[in-house]
């Protein structure tokens, strides 16, 4: 979000903030019960690394080293700005003249390690100030396919649990994907229906995360869509640019992390026809959402007790 462009909160992951190029990894809405790993677990991981990369994933230590700036990030603490009551010069060099991705609940996976806590903003105070600024446009990150959103995060356990890491953006990460792919790449053994419930559970995030973007804002946000972005991103960021009043981007879109979960989800799950059929007979719509291969936009929302929502009544028009 910027204090003169575009405020995306998005889900868990914490994304540094784009100067020319829009870097949005993918995200997922805060309100799930899905536990995040444990303390012990990451603090194991990052055992696990060199003294080098332990630095580097605490403490950006290595790029300082180098002398290498790291990409500035905004943490609540210098949001002081939006509280009359502390004062505060203006919005932090962060936000300006940029697009800036923010995360909905920022302690969500790294909240307990000391290096990298951060208080999360409020929905009370901190983002109607936030949204509520001139020329602040709220959008919101979505993917919209429950299922292979509540696939990624399991297959991101795997990944965590070979590798020690969260991402695979940086060339040791990616390193250590394609040493230990075969193992990462298993089918994994799944209950369909504690599969659709998780999906559910992403549904009530989205639901909750819209209207708490519309209640701070005063209006509905834009919903700028992973799987869109997948099938053409100039075309999806187009959209956006359009949205908040600004020409085509002329950059070419691109991300330096690696998709690790095939759109395909047959090859990641053991009875596939198994698991299709348990989904189904929860939801329907979870179903076919499992067996889509297309990067398709989903526009309905699949709650538990076969409610649903949509995000075209939920999202700016």
């Amino acid at each position: 979000a910027a204090a003169r462009d575009v405020d995306i909160p998005r889900g868990r992951g914490r994304g540094p903030a784009a100067t020319r190029d829009v870097d949005i990894p993918t995200g997922r809405p805060s309100a799930v019960d899905e536990p995040a790993p444990s303390l012990a677990a990451l603090r194991r991981a990052l055992a696990r690394l060199s003294p080098r990369r332990r630095e580097a994933a605490t403490r950006g230590g290595s790029r300082r080293r180098r002398g290498i700036e790291p990409r500035p990030r905004c943490h609540a603490d210098q949001f002081a700005w939006l509280r009359p009551r502390k004062g505060g010069a203006g919005p932090p060099k962060c936000v300006e003249d940029k697009v800036v991705g923010f995360d909905v609940a920022p302690t969500a996976l790294w909240g307990a390690v000391k290096e990298t806590n951060t208080p999360g903003l409020t929905w009370s105070r901190d983002w109607p100030a936030l949204f509520r600024l001139p020329g602040v446009t709220p959008v919101v990150y979505a993917r919209t396919n429950q299922i292979k959103l509540a696939m990624a995060q399991r297959h991101g356990r795997v990944f965590f649990k070979e590798c020690g890491e969260l991402k695979t953006v940086a060339a040791h990460q990616r390193a250590c994907y394609q040493k230990r792919k075969e193992k990462i790449n298993e089918p994994m053994a799944i209950d369909g229906r504690d599969l659709a419930h998780q999906a559910q559970r992403y549904g009530e995030g989205w639901k909750k995360v819209l209207e708490r973007v519309a209640n701070a804002a005063g209006r509905k946000p834009f919903v700028l869509y992973y799987e869109a972005l997948q099938a053409d991103a100039k075309k999806e960021l187009t959209r956006l640019f359009a949205h908040v009043g600004l020409r085509s981007p002329r950059t070419v879109a691109k991300s330096s992390s690696m998709k690790i979960t095939s759109d395909d989800l047959r090859p990641s799950i053991a009875s596939f026809v198994k698991v299709r059929r348990e989904v189904a007979a929860i939801s329907p719509g979870l179903a076919a959402q499992l067996a889509d291969t297309s990067r398709a936009v989903f526009k309905t929302i699949y709650l538990a007790g076969n409610r649903t929502a949509s995000f075209a009544k939920l999202e700016a028009e």
